[in-house]
């Protein structure tokens, strides 16, 4: 594998320091016996050695309404139990994941896109990412029923419903030798039937929308998906896993252990995806067909790697063409991204045979992503 070997450390070791003795007027006191070493937790079915103990099991996840798959797996097939960590899923607004965050209501976010969070790091929030959900979310650029699409330069000169934070597509135009800050209008329509609205009402010309929104605009006549943002900018960092920065200081056993259940869950996705998907609707408690509509589209890739190069190209993005306040340059973004609690829990699940054995081709891409796009 040609990972940096990675031995388990056992946290439950126990240990007493024999009491000295006190001599008092001619007598002398007995030393207590040590206390016994405690019992070491279980070990998960398919491991070998006992699991470590996280340093909180209760962890509060912010979900958004097209769900997360590596949760629904990772509860449905106890990994999350496995490793001693009762997760719960906490309903959150579109978009409000960091200031739910902030606010101590979730431990998690991972549905928030990536420029919000770089966004937040911008302006001197303390947040850490340090994992991913969709590597690559499956976001429509929809426009009016009957538009041709040429390619991004369609864009330039036109009115564009999102924020120019949206990297995917503003990184994009500024690659192709525009000013997207200049040549475009951005008009932030917050909410998705708004921006399908003002697409359909000529407000606006173009709209990316949400992941979860695939199905009705596919089945809107009155609109188009002219392309997808993995389209526009491949690989561009959709979803990323951050929390608070002195969260994650508190809890690194814990973080590993999340992603080593993460993990597994994304190897089971990755060969289940229509198993998963059925999954998924009944945890939404919604139709298969809107869930499959983008679970089964090959825009939609989910991988937990925090995909440390793709999350500093968007930063880069948003700090050239102005997004990011002036200031934001004296911020080393190093400081917010932990890369090495996910290739410690990476390098553990492979190392295991049995683990390693059942997603071994798998296991090599994850392997083989991290290196690429971490180091």
């Amino acid at each position: 594998m040609n990972l940096t070997s990675m031995s388990r450390r056992n946290f439950l070791a126990g240990s007493a320091a024999a009491a000295l003795a006190i001599g008092v007027a001619g007598c002398k006191k007995e030393e207590p016996a040590p206390a016994p070493a405690p019992e070491p937790a279980p070990a998960p079915e398919g491991e070998t050695t006992p699991v470590e103990v996280p340093e909180t099991k209760k962890v509060l996840w912010a979900q958004g309404p097209s769900g997360h798959a590596l949760y629904t797996i990772a509860k449905k097939l106890d990994y999350f139990g496995d490793y001693g960590l009762d997760v719960e899923s906490v309903m959150v607004e579109s978009g409000a994941g960091t200031e739910a965050l902030l606010a101590n209501k979730v431990d998690i976010v991972s549905k928030n896109g990536t420029n919000k969070p770089l966004v937040a790091i911008g302006s001197g929030t303390d947040i850490t990412i340090f994992g991913g959900h969709m590597l690559t979310g499956c976001m429509p650029l929809i426009a009016k029923a009957g538009t041709v699409w040429n390619g991004i330069e369609d864009l330039v000169g036109k009115k564009i419903a999102n924020p120019a934070s949206e990297f995917s597509i503003s990184g994009a135009i500024a690659r192709s030798g525009h000013d997207p800050l200049k040549e475009c209008e951005w008009l932030n329509i917050s909410g998705t039937s708004n921006r399908v609205a003002a697409v359909v009402n000529g407000e606006c010309d173009y709209a990316l929308v949400g992941t979860g929104d695939n199905y009705a605009v596919q089945h809107n006549d009155k609109l188009t998906v002219l392309c997808y943002a993995s389209d526009i900018t491949p690989m561009y960092s959709c979803c990323r896993m951050y929390t608070r920065t002195q969260w994650i200081k508190d809890n690194p056993i814990t973080v590993k252990l999340l992603l080593k259940a993460l993990i597994r869950a994304q190897m089971y996705l990755e060969n289940n995806k229509e198993e998963v998907t059925k999954w998924m609707a009944e945890e939404l408690n919604t139709d298969y067909d809107y869930v499959a509509a983008y679970m089964l589209n090959p825009h939609y890739w989910v991988n937990v790697d925090p995909i440390k190069h793709r999350v500093e190209d968007a930063w880069n993005v948003l700090m050239s063409i102005g997004v990011l306040p002036e200031d934001a340059k004296n911020i080393n973004l190093d400081d917010h991204i932990n890369i090495d609690l996910y290739e410690q829990a990476l390098n553990e699940l492979v190392a295991d045979e049995t683990i390693y054995a059942e997603h071994k081709d798998n296991f090599d891409a994850a392997v083989k992503l991290f290196k690429e796009q971490n180091k």
